[in-house]
């Protein structure tokens, strides 16, 4: 989650109860696992006293605090950030270039302005699809309640909403608005790996990330977990330009 804005991250867990993270690899308990939040150096704090279990400046820390593995943040550099997050201008060529994921879905008729278009199109959310679909939504999505599981490479430009129960297997990109809320009753998974940016789709070359907000403390709980093997499987479905996802 890059930020660049020198406005602090918007993020919120909740308690164990409520949301599970890891980065340990679902799909290989044997292999090395990642960090399961990747945030700006200028957001670490902000994330790491919210992982403790205290409010995001530090303050009233204690009782139950959110089950996250590992339990510190990493903190985004050019090692370990993909190249489509690296800059603003970035992220608008891997959405928007020529070659690049908007063009893509257009190619595989997997571009869709609503929602309700999206769920309601001949592979739904990639359910039934046995590596999953690719998916971009040009606006607001929620996953749930009720929806069938979905799978593959999903891009929503403006707000993701976690509601109720689901499952994703695959990647999730929330790629304009960069936000991501939980809401609603139920229990919802996912296994594969989030990306969350703020930036417009259109401006200066210069532009610089703005704050993202990652907010599961809302109603029901949530598991989300790093699957190499959901992210694998993403890819295939993506189009080539997805090819630079890696697992930050």
């Amino acid at each position: 989650m890059p930020n660049e804005s020198g406005t602090a991250i918007s993020f919120a867990l909740g308690g164990s109860n409520v949301t599970s993270t890891s980065g340990a690899d679902a799909s290989d308990p044997s292999a090395t696992g990642i960090a399961a939040y990747a945030v700006s150096g200028g957001d670490y704090n902000t994330t790491n006293n919210v992982i403790d279990g205290c409010l995001p400046d530090g303050t009233n820390c204690g009782g139950s605090g959110p089950n996250v593995t590992p339990g510190d943040p990493a903190i985004l550099a050019n090692d370990n950030t993909p190249s489509f997050l690296q800059t603003v201008k970035k992220a608008r060529d891997f959405l928007y270039g020529t070659e690049g994921m908007k063009n893509a879905a257009i190619n595989q008729g997997r571009y869709f302005t609503t929602e309700a278009a999206a769920k309601a199109s001949t592979a739904g959310l990639g359910a039934s699809n046995t590596d999953g679909v690719l998916t971009f939504v040009d606006g607001n999505l929620t996953l749930g309640p009720g929806s069938p599981t979905g799978q593959g490479t999903l891009i929503v430009t403006g707000d993701l909403t976690l509601d109720g129960n689901f499952q994703w297997n695959g990647v999730i990109m929330v790629l304009g608005t960069g936000r991501v809320y939980r809401s609603g009753g139920g229990h919802g998974d996912i296994y594969g790996a989030l990306f969350v940016a703020k930036f417009a789709a259109t401006g200066a070359d210069t532009d610089l990330f703005g704050a993202p907000t990652f907010d599961t403390s809302g109603g029901g709980t949530s598991n989300i977990q790093y699957s190499s093997d959901a992210v694998d499987k993403a890819k295939s479905v993506g189009g080539h330009a997805v090819s630079g996802v890696r697992e930050y």
